[in-house]
């Protein structure tokens, strides 16, 4: 199987003892059910996304406003988008489709207030929604950013370990 190194994972500020102790919860559970999240037990972004989003907004916005439990950097910006697998060490992770937003990420984690001209969500809704067809029937204007993944091979994972990835031949 070929996979390409896509990154590396990023140190998170003060919240990444409680992602961390959160994530190796999940890692020795190794399962796909979870009882809150719509989808799966993991929502992974990238830096490079990141990034590219600030470039388009006013007021810059940090990864916490999307509440990921991993965000992976050194990649390409909507490198998720492509991804089919990550391998983290030991650590294999099942990406099951991207990540549509809603008004939550208008929240800002750290006050509790919402942005009255609800960004980043108007600002992703000009460049991020899905494709036409039934992945824009399904998600309608809801943006996409980030990817939906679960554990498939539990394993150690820390802060700044090399990422690989297993590709789609095209985005979504």
């Amino acid at each position: 199987m070929n996979n390409t190194k896509c990154g590396n994972l990023k140190q998170k500020r003060r919240q990444n003892r409680y992602a961390v102790a959160y994530f190796v919860m999940l890692l020795l559970c190794c399962c796909f059910q979870s009882a809150f999240e719509n989808l799966s037990p993991l929502m992974i972004t990238t830096q490079g996304s990141l990034d590219d989003l600030n470039s388009k907004l006013d007021h810059k916005v940090t990864s916490f406003q999307f509440r990921p439990v991993m965000v992976i950097n050194k990649c390409p910006a909507w490198d998720e988008d492509k991804w089919l697998d990550l391998y983290i060490g030991d650590a294999r992770f099942q990406c099951f489709r991207p990540c549509y937003r809603c008004l939550l990420i208008t929240v800002d984690p750290e006050t509790g207030i919402k942005d009255g001209n609800t960004q980043p969500l108007r600002m992703l809704r000009e460049f991020r929604l899905a494709p036409e067809g039934k992945m824009r029937n399904c998600f309608k204007d809801s943006p996409l950013f980030g990817v939906n993944a679960g554990v498939d091979q539990p394993g150690y994972v820390h802060v700044g370990q090399t990422v690989y990835a297993r590709y789609k031949k095209s985005a979504f």
